[in-house]
C-alpha cells in the first residue's frame, strides 16, 4: 500500500512537470468542432467544458480570429467531470457583418486554451452578401395608410433577387415619396423607421400533437428555436403570446397571453411539456387552432397600424379540426394578421403551410431535418427585421385627390410603389399640433409592464413632462435607441411631489426636437408586481409648449 501511494505521488508529480514543461493533456472540449452561419443573422450558442478529471478546475478563455466574430463571454470556468455529468458552460457566438469588407464566404475560428490543457480550434465560416442587395431590390406586401392628421404612411418588407429580406438601418436607405408629381420634403417629416418601431403583436402556434411528438428530438429543438432565436430578436416592447395544440379532444391551450416578459414567456414555452401535454398526445387540430389565435387579435384593442404575426410551426397536418383552412385565411385578412409557417418533418404538407402563408402576407419556411430548424427560425427573424415604414404629413388642405407613391434605394438598387387609393386631404382633416400618445399595458403573474407610446409627433417638441401617480412602486426608464426608442437621445429626471412624481424628458440639445410626424415607444413603466390599475393619475403637462401643441393620451 505505501509503495502504490508513492507511486502515486510520483506519478502526480510527473504529470505536474510533463504540463510545467509544455506536455499539456487533453481537457477541453465542446458542443461543436465548427459553426457555419452561411446567411443566418442569428446568433448561435455552443457549450465547453472540462472533460478532464484530474484537473479540478479549468479557466477556459475563447478568443476569436477575426474581429467579425464576437464571443460572449470571453472566459468561463468549467469543473472536473463527476462521472457521466459535465459541467456545461454556455457561450453566444455571433458575426458582425459590417466588419466583413467582400464578398463572399469568409472563415476563422475560435481558439479554446487553459493553463495545462491543449488547446481546441472550432470552425467559423459566414457567407457575406454584398453591402447592395444582389441584383434588386424588391417592396414585398405594402400597405398604405391615411390617417388623421393628414397623415400618409407606407408600411412594407424589402427583398432581394434571391427572396431574402434586405435588413439594414433607415439611414442607409435614400427615400423619396411624391403626390404625384409634387416632391415631398424632408419638413413633411418625411422619414424611414424599421417596423420594428410599431407596436408589434406576435403569437407563436407551437404543434405539439403525436406526429410532431414522434420526431426525435423535435420538440427540444423546435422550444430552442422559438425561445433562443426568435424570441430574443423582438424589441423589449413587443407584446408576445404562446399557443399550443396536442390533442384531437381539446382546444389548444393559450400558454401565455401577449406581454414584453421574454423570461417568463421562454420559461413558459419550456414547461408545456410537463403542465400541458403531460405525456399524453394525439391528433391535431391545427386550423381551430390557429383561428382561435387569430381572434385573440381582437380582443387586445391594438391601435390599426400595429403590426400583427403568428408564427406557426407544425408538419402541416391537421387531423380534427372544425375549421377549415379557408376560414383561417379570411380572418387573418379581416384583422390584418399575416401568417409565418415553418413546416418541420420528414413529411410535411407543404401545400397546406404554403398557402396560409401566402394567402396572409407572410412566409412559408421548411425545415425537413432537425438542423434546418434554427436556420428556419433565424429566416423568420430576418423577415420581422425586414420590415420598414415610410410616412409623412401631408402639406395639402384642398378637396383634390392624388395618388402618393414612394422610392426606396440602397446602394444602387431601387424599388417603387404608388398607392392604388387616392388621397383627399380633407378626408383626414386634424389639428397637426395636437400630438398623440397611448399607454400598452403587459401583464404576467409576475409582474406589470406599461410603455408610453407616441402615434403622431407635433412640431416642435424638445421636452416632455407628465405627472404620474401610482398605488404600486415602479420604475421609470426611456426606451433604447436599439429599441426604436423614439427618445432614445434624451434625458429623463424625476421629482418626487406628494404622492406622485413629475417626469421630465429634455432633449440633451436646444435645437433638437422629436421627429415631427413619427410614432414609437418613449418611456417603460416596469412593476415587480402583477397589477391591475398602474396608474392612479397619468397626464401631460401641456403648459410648456406656446405654440399651441398639445400631447394627447388616446387611452
Amino acid at each position: 500500500m505505501t509503495l502504490m501511494r508513492f507511486s502515486g505521488i510520483v506519478l502526480a508529480a510527473s504529470a505536474t512537470a510533463l504540463a510545467l514543461a509544455g506536455c499539456n493533456v487533453d481537457a477541453i472540449d465542446a458542443s461543436n468542432t465548427s459553426l457555419s452561419f452561411e446567411r443566418n443573422r442569428a446568433p448561435m450558442t455552443i457549450f465547453v467544458w472540462n472533460s478532464n478529471p484530474d484537473m479540478s478546475e479549468l479557466t477556459i478563455t475563447l478568443r476569436p480570429s477575426n474581429p467579425w466574430i464576437q464571443v460572449a463571454p470571453t472566459e468561463v470556468k468549467s469543473a472536473a467531470p463527476q462521472g457521466l455529468v459535465r459541467d456545461e458552460q454556455e457561450v453566444v457566438v455571433q458575426v458582425d457583418r459590417s466588419l466583413l469588407t467582400s464578398v463572399g464566404t469568409h472563415e476563422g475560428h475560435i481558439r479554446l486554451s487553459a493553463p495545462g490543457a491543449k488547446p481546441k480550434n472550432i470552425k467559423v465560416s459566414v457567407y457575406n452578401e454584398s453591402v447592395v442587395p444582389s441584383g434588386g431590390l424588391t417592396i414585398v406586401n405594402p400597405t398604405v395608410t391615411y390617417s388623421v392628421p393628414y397623415l400618409i404612411e407606407f408600411a412594407f418588407g424589402l427583398r432581394d433577387k434571391d427572396d431574402r429580406a434586405v435588413v439594414g438601418e433607415p439611414n442607409q436607405f435614400a427615400v423619396s415619396a411624391q403626390e404625384d408629381t409634387t416632391q415631398i420634403e424632408a419638413f413633411h417629416g418625411l422619414a424611414m423607421r424599421r417596423g420594428t418601431a410599431r407596436q408589434l403583436w406576435l403569437e407563436m402556434v407551437l404543434d405539439y400533437s403525436i406526429a410532431m411528438q414522434q420526431v426525435d428530438g423535435g420538440i427540444a429543438e423546435m422550444e430552442y428555436a422559438a425561445t433562443k432565436i426568435l424570441l430574443d430578436s423582438l424589441n423589449a416592447d413587443a407584446l408576445v403570446a404562446v399557443s399550443e395544440f396536442h390533442r384531437d379532444d381539446q382546444e389548444s391551450a393559450l400558454v401565455t397571453p401577449f406581454n414584453v416578459d421574454k423570461e417568463a414567456t421562454a420559461a413558459a414555452i419550456r414547461e408545456i411539456q410537463s403542465r400541458y401535454v403531460r405525456g399524453f398526445a394525439s391528433g391535431a387540430r391545427m386550423y381551430d387552432a390557429l383561428l382561435a389565435a387569430i381572434q385573440r387579435f381582437g380582443q387586445v384593442s391594438a391601435d390599426t397600424e400595429d403590426a400583427r404575426y403568428i408564427v406557426l410551426f407544425s408538419n402541416g397536418s391537421d387531423t380534427s379540426s372544425t375549421a377549415f383552412a379557408s376560414q383561417v385565411v379570411a380572418e387573418a385578412l379581416a384583422r390584418r394578421v399575416r401568417i409565418f409557417a415553418v413546416g418541420f418533418g420528414e413529411t410535411i404538407e407543404s401545400g397546406t403551410l404554403m398557402s396560409l402563408a401566402s394567402l396572409t402576407g407572410g412566409r412559408y419556411l421548411s425545415a425537413e431535418k432537425l438542423e434546418d430548424l434554427q436556420p428556419a427560425f433565424a429566416r423568420i427573424v430576418e423577415d420581422l427585421e425586414g420590415q420598414y415604414v415610410v410616412r409623412w404629413a401631408s402639406l395639402r388642405r384642398d378637396s383634390n385627390t392624388v395618388l402618393p407613391g414612394i422610392t426606396v434605394a440602397f446602394g444602387s438598387s431601387n424599388a417603387s410603389h404608388t398607392a392604388a387609393a387616392a388621397f383627399r386631404a380633407t378626408n383626414y382633416t386634424g389639428d397637426p399640433l395636437a400630438g398623440r400618445l397611448t399607454l400598452v399595458q403587459s401583464d404576467t403573474a409576475e409582474q406589470t409592464t406599461v410603455f408610453l407610446r407616441a402615434n403622431y409627433m407635433p412640431r416642435g417638441i424638445r421636452a416632455i413632462r407628465c405627472w404620474v401617480r401610482s398605488d404600486y412602486p415602479f420604475t421609470a426608464s426611456l426606451v433604447d435607441a436599439a429599441d426604436d426608442g423614439l427618445l432614445g437621445a434624451w434625458d429623463m429626471v424625476a421629482a418626487e411631489e406628494a404622492d406622485g412624481y413629475w417626469l421630465l424628458m429634455e432633449s440633451v440639445a436646444q435645437d433638437e426636437f422629436a421627429p415631427f410626424a413619427a410614432f414609437g415607444p418613449m418611456v417603460r413603466f416596469s412593476f415587480s408586481q402583477s397589477v391591475e390599475e398602474p396608474f392612479t393619475e397619468f397626464f401631460i403637462d401641456n403648459t410648456l409648449y406656446t405654440e399651441g401643441q398639445t400631447l394627447n393620451l388616446e387611452n
